[in-house]
């Protein structure tokens, strides 16, 4: 007979049942009171006898289920592990190659060198500028003109020789009178600015 053959109606009765296993087993018991010779048939103690043996057999294949689930469980514990390992590994790995990839030198072709070079000489440029101009603001000169930063530039690489700058504080040179002296006329003010270098 098979075993799920009365599932239903045993399902039905267990719902039935708010107390749950306790109360169906008080009306499984009563019903072999009432309507059968369960406890009273047989020689004495058959009745216990019967039930401990199907106790003991229903328990075993309980306790086999049991063992059945918790290997399963462990088992899919153990290849979930090894699932995280293996993919730690793979990111490990490729974390390394990347390294070994960035740490390989690469060969150029000469365009390539050239244009790389260009490159960096004209950062250095931008860099060496933006120096200057802050050692200008430092010193508290004001703004540099890009001929101005160019002789500073040549007087720090040793290229110039004497240059000399004149500027006039009004913008305009006033007309000179006949056989005045010799002087600076009034609103007129050269700003000469000296710079010598010597070459090293």
């Amino acid at each position: 007979m098979s075993e799920e053959k009365f599932d239903g109606i045993l399902l039905a009765m267990a719902q039935q049942h708010e107390g749950g296993v306790h109360e169906l087993l008080e009306t499984f018991f009563s019903f072999l009171l009432r309507k059968t010779d369960f406890f009273t048939g047989g020689t004495p103690g058959a009745a216990r006898k019967l039930l401990l043996e199907k106790f003991q057999k229903f328990e075993e294949k309980a306790l086999v289920e049991r063992r059945r689930k918790e290997q399963e469980k462990e088992e899919a514990e153990r290849k979930r592990r090894e699932r995280i390992a293996r993919k730690q590994k793979e990111e490990e790995q490729a974390a390394q190659m990347d390294l070994d990839n960035d740490s390989r030198v690469t060969e150029l072709t000469d365009e390539e060198a050239a244009e790389l070079q260009r490159e960096m000489d004209e950062k250095a440029r931008l860099k060496e500028k933006a120096k200057l101009k802050d050692e200008t603001k430092q010193n508290g000169g004001g703004e540099e003109s890009d001929d101005d930063l160019q002789d500073i530039q040549k007087r720090k690489d040793g290229r110039s020789g004497l240059v000399i700058r004149s500027r006039l504080r009004d913008g305009r040179v006033p007309r000179s009178k006949p056989d005045s002296t010799i002087e600076d006329p009034p609103g007129l003010r050269a700003c000469c600015t000296l710079k010598s270098y010597v070459e090293g």
